[in-house]
């Protein structure tokens, strides 16, 4: 019987415990750092990355004057909010389409 009073008695750690559980700690919480940090490095996604063109010296200028094929050409090219913009609409000439 005094043995298992003996077994359930608190003890308070001695001066080295603490000081040993936090080296302990921050061994841990240094090994986590460069999980974190490796992981991080491998896993990380590729940005999508898009060259444009120069439209500058790539888009002729369209005055208007061109020929029937080539405008139904570019109308036929014309995409995202040209094309919305460019929907429902009627033009009978150049000075309609300007404005």
């Amino acid at each position: 019987m005094g043995n298992e009073q003996d077994n359930n008695k608190m003890q308070a750690p001695t001066y080295n415990d603490p000081f040993a559980q936090v080296m302990q700690l921050r061994e841990q919480i240094e090994k986590m750092k460069m999980q974190e940090h490796v992981s991080a490095l491998t896993s990380t996604p590729v940005a999508d990355f898009r060259m444009f063109s120069n439209l500058n010296q790539s888009v002729n200028v369209f005055d208007g004057r061109e020929s029937t094929q080539k405008a139904k050409y570019v109308r036929s090219r014309l995409d995202g909010a040209a094309l919305n913009w460019y929907i429902g609409r009627v033009f009978y000439d150049w000075a309609d389409f300007e404005t």
